[in-house]
């Protein structure tokens, strides 16, 4: 095993791989301490100037989308000459209504949800693929960090409470990142006391840890940067000046009553292509399951998405 260990290709592999944990462990490090003691500031300083205006936003836009896409269904459709039946009417509202329900959900989620019902929806959303790597993890990262097992304290308060919520989460990626940082020392005697038949099976091993590795970084840095380069972060400065905070409130404004104007616009659009409103509201439904289901394909295949 010694000749193994000392091979000049594994002892390249094994700091390599020490070198990805380290870079792994500054990256989540800077991204704990964003999240922790820089973004909870902002978040609230943020939506304390636009929280209100956001929502707005947010949801005249989703209203007018819905009511342009109605719009665009049927104006593709008298387009091409044909008659608006109340039976095209049914079919259009009721395929827009599908298209837009999982938006709508997630928009409820976002806005109106408290935080507690909020990470319920995202737990049942979650999935651990592999449950019993999963609660393995969690056991090693418990056993590592836990104040009657180590002395690190400082090491249990930077990652205890970040390795708690992954676990109640069911967030397998997280408690990953965790488990690589803190229990690098354990899975490199963990490599030393393996008894590897050659130096290629050694070699296939860190290979394959290398490459996890790497996903991982690439992952954590994807998440740093979107942090860093999106708000409220990229505003913490011009958070300080009133006059941007007020043109920045004028400028919200200004894109939810243009939204306004184009839900208006599609709005008197659908009332023209009916005289008698009530035929909107009480089209008839066709009886024939069949004939409904073979109007329905055809509109499908040559309007709903040939001529999107």
């Amino acid at each position: 095993m010694n000749a193994i260990l000392s091979h000049p290709q594994i002892t390249k592999l094994r700091e390599q791989r020490k070198d990805l944990l380290r870079r792994l462990t500054d990256v989540v490090g800077e991204l704990q301490h964003l999240k922790d003691h820089i973004l909870p500031d902002l978040v609230n300083e943020y939506d304390r100037h636009f929280r209100v205006l956001e929502i707005a936003l947010q949801k005249k836009t989703l209203e007018t989308a819905e009511l342009t896409r109605r719009e665009e269904l049927f104006y593709i459709k008298l387009s091409r000459g044909e008659k608006l039946t109340p039976k095209m009417i049914e079919v259009v509202n009721t395929m827009v209504d599908r298209e837009f329900e999982r938006v709508k959900k997630r928009l409820r989620e976002t806005f109106d949800m408290t935080d507690e019902e909020r990470e319920q929806a995202a737990n049942k959303r979650m999935e651990v693929h592999n449950e019993s790597e999963f609660a393995s993890m969690y056991r090693s990262i418990v056993k590592k960090l836990h104040p009657d097992a180590s002395a690190e304290s400082a090491t249990f308060e930077k990652y205890w409470h970040s390795a708690q919520e992954a676990y109640q989460s069911r967030n397998m990626r997280e408690l990953q990142t965790i488990h690589d940082m803190i229990c690098e020392a354990e899975e490199d005697d963990t490599f030393a006391n393996t008894p590897f038949a050659n130096v290629s099976s050694a070699e296939k091993y860190l290979e394959g840890e290398i490459l996890r590795l790497e996903s991982r970084l690439r992952n954590e840095e994807r998440r740093l940067r979107e942090i860093v380069n999106n708000p409220p972060y990229t505003l913490r400065e011009l958070m300080k000046s009133p006059t941007w905070i007020e043109s920045e409130c004028n400028n919200i404004k200004a894109q939810i009553a243009a939204k306004d104007r184009d839900g208006k616009r599609a709005q008197a659009f659908l009332a023209s292509i009916h005289a008698d409103s009530a035929a909107w509201g009480n089209a008839e439904k066709p009886q024939d399951i069949k004939a409904q289901e073979e109007f329905a394909n055809d509109f499908m295949q040559n309007t709903y998405f040939n001529n999107r």
